[in-house]
């Protein structure tokens, strides 16, 4: 899989979760107040992670840690690889996990 990939994968992961979670009217205002929030455009989301799941944290607190797991869930089954989650690892650790992973089956 492409880095172009992989970023194309996370970001519909974030739309999809978001208007899982919140409703699909919601996902444009709430992309739109991250990337205040945390300074960087959606084009720039997926090397910024860290930033977007901190910044969700901060918003919503616990339940953002949910919607963040939500993301990382959306992702594994787009790639086609089982989740499962271990411990109290953080939800980023699974995102570079799973690049790594997929970066090592690229054709």
């Amino acid at each position: 899989m492409s880095r172009t990939d992989f970023d194309q994968m996370l970001l519909e992961s974030v739309n999809e979760a978001i208007a899982m979670a919140l409703g699909r009217p919601i996902t444009p205002e709430l992309l739109h107040y991250l990337q205040a929030h945390i300074g960087v455009s959606v084009d720039e989301m997926p090397d910024r992670v860290d930033l977007l799941f901190q910044s969700l944290m901060d918003t919503f607190g616990t339940s953002g840690d949910d919607l963040c797991k939500l993301i990382v869930k959306k992702m594994y089954a787009k790639a086609g690889v089982p989740f499962y989650e271990i411990g109290a690892q953080p939800m980023i650790q699974y995102v570079e996990e799973l690049k790594t992973r997929l970066a090592k089956t690229k054709p």
